[in-house]
């Protein structure tokens, strides 16, 4: 498979994981009865985790970690996380789980960028002009799932949160299938706060 059509498969599925519940948590969430101030509370999860975390992600990645690999375990446990979310009963434990989940799911995000752009840059792409096109197919990917949350009639359901987590599982075994990063590691001792 050429590389563009392995990011764009990427992109396809890394934003399908987020469509499959980001509209939809809120229809399951008031057939669990639960408030609207308690429904507000999951929502900041999304700003919460985009705090700091990416960019610690990032840095254990420049300095000791291959991209790929990061990006792949951090799926995994995302994956996890999300299939472990239909049995969380509260709304205050959902929204540790679901903080969890974030912190792992939202340090993807960049890091994708990151190898997208690395591996098109290394192929001799105009990242400019090549990118956008491949960055289409993560909305296509976010359209899909709620198409397909949908059509089964799961937005009240755990079902959402299964076919986020099986989305996820998917993608973990679709990087074993493409190639690594050749992003060259820092030479220079930088630190973490310097970074942020």
């Amino acid at each position: 498979m050429r590389i563009k059509n392995q990011l764009k498969l990427l992109n396809f599925l890394q934003y399908f994981i987020w469509g499959a519940w980001l509209v939809t948590i809120a229809s399951y969430f008031f057939a669990q009865n639960w408030t609207p101030s308690q429904f507000g509370i999951i929502y900041s999860t999304i700003g919460l985790s985009a705090i700091g975390f990416p960019a610690l992600f990032g840095f254990l990645t420049d300095r000791y970690f291959q991209l790929k690999k990061v990006y792949r375990v951090l799926h995994f446990v995302s994956a996890l996380i999300m299939l472990v979310l239909p049995f969380v009963e509260s709304p205050i434990g959902f929204f540790w789980v679901m903080l969890f989940y974030m912190i792992f799911y939202m340090s993807t995000i960049p890091l994708l960028i990151t190898y997208s752009y690395s591996k098109l840059k290394e192929k001799g792409f105009d990242v400019k002009i090549e990118y956008p096109k491949i960055r289409v197919w993560g909305t296509i990917g976010f359209v899909v799932a709620l198409w397909i949350v949908s059509f089964t009639k799961s937005e009240t359901t755990e079902n959402q949160f299964y076919i986020s987590g099986i989305a996820s599982l998917v993608l973990f075994f679709v990087t074993f299938f493409v190639p690594k990063s050749t992003i060259e590691k820092q030479e220079e001792k930088v630190g973490f706060l310097k970074i942020i």
